[in-house]
């Protein structure tokens, strides 16, 4: 097997460099979670990882935004009146996006 180049970084350097970019962090231990999402912005220059635990991905992710020094973590929990978290998630990262765009 051949290590492969992450597509994150070329993708936000080369391809994309001013578009919103969000990326995904599954972890199975909490202690390392937030820190490997922010690991993750620091590398490839997302805006934004959702991330999340394997035990509680259906019903809690974080949303981890910006650089360490003003990092931002939100928590979205799974309402009562929502069939799944997705739901929620899609909306609030559509609402983050029209944010962007309209800057």
């Amino acid at each position: 097997l051949t290590r492969v180049p992450k597509a994150l970084g070329i993708i936000r350097r080369y391809w994309l460099p001013e578009a919103m970019i969000t990326s995904f962090k599954l972890e199975t231990d909490e202690s390392i979670l937030l820190e490997k999402a922010q690991k993750s912005i620091d590398m490839y220059g997302v805006d934004i990882i959702v991330a999340n635990l394997l035990s509680t991905r259906q019903q809690t992710v974080y949303l981890v935004k910006g650089q360490a020094a003003d990092q931002l973590v939100e928590r979205i929990d799974k309402s009562p009146e929502v069939a799944a978290i997705e739901i929620t998630l899609v909306n609030e990262l559509s609402y983050l996006h029209n944010t962007f765009i309209n800057m």
